[in-house]
């Protein structure tokens, strides 16, 4: 037994005595005991910066409250550059009634900085000011503008007064809006007014803008590239459509097109419909859309960019029918077919979501990372990915996952955490580099505690931090993960090698799920920011403790540092909230590394959606260049009622005014929700709804070409993934959305321009599917990474998509093997996946598969959510949250399924792989049981990483009882390298070497092969000849059971 053990440990890729390295993602303790955070051991730490009903934020009126919850996306904005010194945004996906942060979403910005090596909050948390823009709702994803700005992302857009309304609970102010547009003015109803992307100027913790012509739908994801020029859009929805919105002026998205993406019959490509700018077709983008045949989507999350392509999270749907999409004109995405489960309606089961990734070279989407258990490691499961973000480590991009979990069945949590009852989310991290990723090939960051999701997730520049929100996890965890709160995750800089990525050291995966696991260290967390513990203070003056449902993490760089920044925080939340404002939320707070350790300097604010129309269900979101973050209003309400929720959720059904294109109107307040909003994290204060991204379930966004390109997911099933082109670099207020259509082929794809009428983008994801657009299974998070964009694509359990097909929508070809009927468009997908999309080709295919490792059967990676990417070094790692679905079907361990834990880790992923596998993961975190690990962000240098404990056990033991954040730190410490030496002995020998071909052995054994870089590349069991001609020719090592190792030449 032992021998066989030995074996394992080998083959998965940890036993580093043959280099004398370190490994940048450790193993982490896999126990999903679902009452913490868990990482690698040392030097990998997290620090809670950001807590829900602790931290006390302040208001711009000069109140002050403590934090609310739901923490999701989670933004970073350098100060003067830095990745040790920036501001941190965390939305707060609400749509609750608080009457001290502003009625519904929400977002909080603070300071926070690097001193004396530890992350520290610098000055206040501030909430941000959304009543500038009409209030905000359900800040769930975001994006990260490059001139500093965020976008918040309003994920559910109200329905309709009622739904925004609530009986009072949610937003309360139903009063019109008043909305410029195209040079006209007009009012539109409250609860149109949300659900639009929102541009915040995070420094001054204010809301600029609601992003009209991004569209209104349920935003999750942004990524703004292209310098500032184009927005990647993402619909969380089901179905979804992927939209992109191209600026007029870079940074700019007042004014440009937006487009819905449509996939080529071929799913080799895709083209860019142009959507109708007219107010009233934006509101309704989606459907508009779909209309127009925009390829249908499952929940499109979190958008990233990494080697040039676009990665968006596709987080599934456990269960769906896309009939009326179908018919409607949607056409599911390729991909999708494999989790249909009928031919003779658009059914689908996607259990699990996926990472889908876009190239913007040949408009082709494909699911890169398929969700589900791994084959090596049924612990290592990848489920219903929300956040994505692309980490660069060591030089490398990574995508980093945040798991959103629709459930625990199929396998999407560990047989242990099923067995216990946890809901456990993780992060986990893949190298984009890999072209053909499995399950298998994740890198496991954080497992979150039990009922949290890891939202948000934010690097800092350096991709040495990670910021990451903890959201809703239970309330029975310990303290401080019984809340949501913001962490940051450090430790990433000291792992540093000098020819290997692997610089993650193994974990103990005992999966108790009571507390963060991590790797041993110089690994270490703190808790910044929990949920009831934190005081957050509002802009009116008041305070209140945090809330929950920690979710998107921002870290926003204060001069540039990544030891000090603004950390953001989403809450993704939909209760009615006096203190903070209804819908969801976002808190700020600045932290700081002092004397080594990351500290809160300063209150937490609440951010300010008020000026939005309000926020609700603050999920995904994404850093802007210019130091605004992007919250993703996730699930845009469907009505007055389902905003209003009798008066459970968003309180103020009045109608909002919309300034889009000149002209002003309203638009009831559950339109209102749902989109993309930008937070300005410095002032906590929403600065806009980015209605031209569109109006869906966002999630996920990611800002590449200098701010002219976001990325942006729709965490739908069906999902699009949408692009927004900015007019001007960072100005997401004008542009065009486009939403994706894979070619049939599966190797390009196009970008359909959506029609940029408001109406349309209120509904984009259907008028995306109506015109083609590529249908995905829950996109959540997208991050970039060596130029490709990667996606995390939940999944789901169960889910048809007959209508979204019959109304035109086309399943994403990777999903084709998800699908379980040959008569309709119904799929089983439990674990998801990370898609990568290459912006060269327009390909979209599923990088990384969800799913069981190979060889150890705690290693699953399931519905994957978070995801960013971080760089080490040079070198690009994924981190991934969890979000698990469910714990059937091997999405969590053996040992959690036992003790009914759901355990959601966090892995990562060397971006450099081509075609990895869940065995390639390496386990950053394992969450408490419960939990969800949201929102994960590192630094810029790669050093720290931010990430949230969210929902939590509230039986687990404190602080991971209730919604953290943390910072995990340690990186920076392991960057030792002993070259590799040639040991062995005379019973062991090799021949022909050099060999061209066939390789012979003095034994039968057991080997496995490494290249120069310490990658393992082939193994084999009990043989005495292997055939290495597939090789390329170079030096490589092989190395037996018995540890004797012997240098090989292949000519």
């Amino acid at each position: 037994m032992f021998r066989y053990l030995f074996f394992l440990l080998l083959l998965a890729g940890t036993y580093t005595n043959v280099w004398g390295q370190k490994v940048l993602f450790p193993e982490i303790d896999t126990n999903y005991a679902g009452k913490t955070v868990s990482l690698p051991g040392s030097p990998f730490k997290y620090s809670v910066l950001f807590r829900q009903d602790e931290s006390i934020v302040k208001t711009s009126g000069g109140g002050q409250g403590l934090a609310r919850g739901n923490h999701d996306f989670t933004g970073y904005i350098p100060i003067d550059g830095s990745s040790q010194h920036g501001y941190v945004i965390v939305n707060h996906e609400l749509s609750d009634s608080n009457s001290t942060f502003g009625d519904g979403g929400g977002m909080t910005v603070f300071e926070a900085k690097v001193v004396n090596g530890e992350w520290q909050v610098v000055g206040d948390y501030r909430n941000v000011d959304f009543s500038g823009v009409g209030g905000t709702f359900v800040n769930c994803g975001g994006a990260q503008m490059p001139n500093g700005h965020v976008l918040t992302a309003e994920e559910y857009p109200p329905a309709s007064t009622e739904d925004l309304y609530k009986g009072g609970a949610s937003y309360r102010d139903t009063s019109d809006v008043m909305v410029s547009y195209d040079g006209a003015e007009f009012p539109i109803k409250r609860y149109e007014n949300m659900g639009w992307l929102v541009e915040v100027d995070p420094v001054n913790a204010q809301a600029v803008r609601k992003l009209w012509k991004m569209g209104r739908y349920s935003h999750e994801g942004a990524y703004v590239t292209n310098g500032g020029k184009t927005v990647y859009l993402s619909d969380d929805n089901s179905p979804g459509v992927f939209f992109k919105f191209e600026a007029d002026v870079a940074n700019d998205f007042t004014e440009g097109q937006l487009y819905a993406y449509k996939q080529s019959v071929d799913g080799k490509g895709g083209e860019w419909l142009a959507m109708p700018m007219a107010f009233d077709s934006l509101k309704v983008i989606r459907e508009v859309a779909i209309g127009r045949g925009a390829t249908l989507f499952v929940r499109l999350e979190w958008v990233t960019e990494a080697n040039g392509k676009i990665y968006i999270t596709e987080t599934g749907r456990d269960a769906f029918n896309w009939d009326g999409a179908v018919a409607q004109g949607g056409v599911p995405a390729q991909h999708l077919d494999r989790v249909r489960i009928s031919k003779e309606s658009y059914s689908y089961e996607d259990y699990y979501g996926r990472i889908l990734e876009f190239d913007p070279a040949t408009n082709r989407i494909r699911s890169y990372l398929e969700g589900g258990y791994g084959i090596a490691d049924r612990s290592r499961n990848l489920s219903n990915p929300d956040g994505l973000v692309t980490m660069e480590v060591n030089g490398e991009e990574w995508l980093i996952i945040n798991e959103d979990l629709n459930g625990r069945s199929a396998g999407r949590v560990s047989p242990e955490a099923e067995a216990a009852g946890r809901t456990i989310c993780e992060i986990y991290a893949i190298n984009p580099k890999i072209e053909y990723p499995t399950v298998d090939n994740l890198k496991r960051l954080l497992i979150g505690p039990n009922g949290a999701e890891t939202t948000g997730g934010r690097p800092t520049p350096d991709g040495k931090s990670y910021f990451v929100n903890i959201q809703h996890p239970s309330g029975s965890n310990p303290e401080p993960f019984n809340k949501s709160a913001t962490i940051v995750v450090t430790g990433f800089a000291d792992y540093i090698a000098e020819e290997t990525f692997n610089i993650f050291p193994p974990i103990d995966t005992t999966f108790t799920g009571k507390t963060v696991v991590i790797p041993a260290k110089p690994y270490e967390y703190k808790v910044l920011f929990r949920q009831d513990e934190s005081i957050v203070k509002t802009s009116g003056g008041g305070q209140g403790l945090a809330r929950g449902n920690h979710d998107f993490t921002g870290y926003i760089p204060i001069d540039g540092s990544s030891q000090h920044g603004y950390v953001i925080v989403n809450h993704e939340l939909s209760d009615s909230n006096s203190t903070f404002g209804d819908g969801g939320g976002m808190t700020v707070f600045e932290a700081k590394v002092v004397n080594g350790e990351w500290q809160v300097v300063g209150d937490y604010r609440n951010v300010d959606f008020s000026g939005v129309g309000g926020t609700f269900v603050n999920c995904g979101g994404a850093q802007m260049p210019n130091g605004h973050v992007l919250t993703a209003e996730e699930y845009p309400p469907a009505s007055t009622e389902d905003l209003y929720k009798g008066g459970a959720s968003y309180r103020d059904t009045s109608d909002v005014m919309v300034s889009y294109d000149g002209a002003e109107f309203p638009i009831k307040r559950y339109e209102n929700m749902g989109w993309l909003v930008e937070v300005d994290p410095v002032n906590a204060q929403a600065v806009r709804k980015l209605w031209k991204m569109g109006r869906y379930s966002h999630e996920g966004a990611y800002v590449t070409n200098g701010g002219k390109t976001v990325y942006l997911s729709d965490d739908n099933s069906p999902g699009v993934f949408f692009k927004f082109e900015a007019d001007v670099a960072n100005d997401f207020t004008e542009g065009q959305l486009y939403a994706y259509k894979q070619s049939v082929d599966g190797k390009g794809g196009e970008w359909l321009a959506m029609p940029m009428a408001f109406d349309s983008l209120k509904v984009i994801r259907e008028v995306a599917i109506g015109r083609g657009a590529t249908l995905f299974v829950r996109l959540e998070w997208v991050t970039e990474a060596n130029g490709k964009i990667y996606i995390t694509e939940t999944g789901r359990d169960a889910f048809n998509w007959d209508g979204a097909v019959a109304q035109g929508g086309v399943p994403a070809l990777h999903l084709s093997g998800r699908r379980i009927s040959g008569t309709s468009y119904s799929y089983e997908d439990y674990y998801g996946r990370i898609l990568e999309f290459d912006p060269a080709t327009n390909g979209v295919r599923a990088y990384l598969e969800g799913g069981n490792s190979t060889w150890d059967p705690g290693t699953n990676l399931s519905n994957p959510d978070g995801l960013v990417t971080v760089s080490i070094e040079g070198n690009d790692w994924l981190i991934i949250n969890e979000d698990l679905n469910g714990r059937s079907a091997g999405r969590v361990s053996a040992e959690a399924e036992a003790a009914g834990r759901t355990i959601c880790e966090i892995y990562v992923l060397d971006a450099s792989l081509k075609n990895p596998t869940v065995d390639d993961l390496k386990r950053l975190l394992i969450g408490p049981n419960g939990a969800e690990t949201t929102g994960g962000r590192p630094t810029p240098d790669g050093k720290s990483y931010f990430v949230n404990i969210q929902h939590p056990s509230g039986s687990n033991p404190e602080p991971f009882n209730k919604s953290a954040t943390i910072v995990l730190t340690g990186f920076a410490d392991l960057s030792s390298v002993v070259s590799p030496g040639v040991v062995g002995n005379a019973s062991f020998r090799i021949y022909p070497n050099p060999t061209i071909g066939t390789l012979n052995f003095s034994k039968k054994v057991d080997v496995a092969i490494y290249n120069a870089k310490g990658e393992q590349i082939r193994t084999a069991h009990g043989v005495e000849v292997l055939d290495v001609s597939d090789l390329t020719p170079g030096a490589y090592y092989v190395q037996t059971i018995d540890g004797d190792v012997v240098k090989l030449i292949v000519e």
